[in-house]
């Protein structure tokens, strides 16, 4: 018979301190997967600990079945018009460590580690709005990105940091030619104002050999067949563990400041 650990009532603080409030702990019961997915610490993961138990995975995903897309399909004219509004000061070479040839420039609504662009989003507001509305992922492993690929580019097979999200391409600009991306071995092809989803922790490549460029917006969003219970827990708990290490980097700063000589 197994038990679900459960936390009842106020936790005080550990050492006693006075002067802070004690926090009220949910004692719901923690997801099975979730806890097989904390269980991997005690192999003390080298890594950000990225790759979640048990969920279906599939290289190409039917992008009908997300209200995600379908917003972004039937937005897809005012969303064009929001790119060709852009200027060059909005956009920036994509700086991936992924090899790559020719020219790739890129113009983020939201980055990675979950900061909002405000700039650019200030000019996308239909698409901001859209992004906002849904399941996107944020945080470390999501990201929501205007992309153009130019004429004769390539980007290399690589694969993507976490199985926790998929990833939706919007069509903006689409060239006619050899144009296309090739995820699990299978290749496909974009469309202007339609949405393809696919899973980017699958081995993937991308090549533009026509003459003209070609134009996706790129939105992460989490994996289907997570609940939001357990999207809670993976972003609280990633969301502590950036924390604590970003206070350890304060307080190592300090110290050399505070260090005599």
């Amino acid at each position: 018979m197994t038990h679900a650990a459960r936390v009842k009532g106020p936790v005080q603080d550990v050492d006693g301190a006075g002067g802070r409030e004690s926090m009220q702990v949910n004692d719901a019961p923690l997801p099975r997967r979730f806890g097989r997915y904390i269980a991997g610490l005690r192999e003390n993961p080298p890594g950000r600990m990225l790759r979640y138990p048990d969920l279906p995975a599939e290289p190409w995903w039917d992008a009908r079945q997300f209200s995600l897309c379908r917003d972004l399909e039937s937005m897809s004219g005012q969303i064009s018009e929001e790119f060709y509004r852009l200027t060059s000061d909005h956009f920036q070479e994509e700086k991936e460590s992924i090899a790559r040839a020719g020219d790739w420039k890129v113009s983020f609504l939201f980055e990675a580690g979950g900061f909002k662009n405000q700039r650019n989003t200030d000019a996308c507001p239909v698409t901001t709005s859209i992004i906002e509305a849904h399941r996107t992922m944020g945080g470390l492993g999501g990201i929501s990105y205007f992309s153009c690929l130019g004429p004769a580019a390539t980007v290399a097979p690589h694969s993507g940091s976490t199985n926790m999200r998929l990833r939706c391409h919007l069509g903006i600009e689409v060239p006619p030619g050899d144009c296309g991306i090739k995820v699990g071995g299978v290749q496909r092809g974009w469309e202007a104002a339609r949405c393809m989803v696919f899973d980017d922790s699958f081995e993937h490549e991308a090549w533009n050999s026509s003459s003209r460029r070609r134009v996706v917006l790129i939105v992460d969003f989490w994996h289907p067949d997570l609940s939001d219970d357990e999207v809670s827990l993976i972003t609280g708990f990633r969301r502590h563990a950036v924390n604590t290490g970003l206070g350890v980097l304060r307080y190592r700063q300090q110290t050399v400041l505070d260090r005599p000589g």
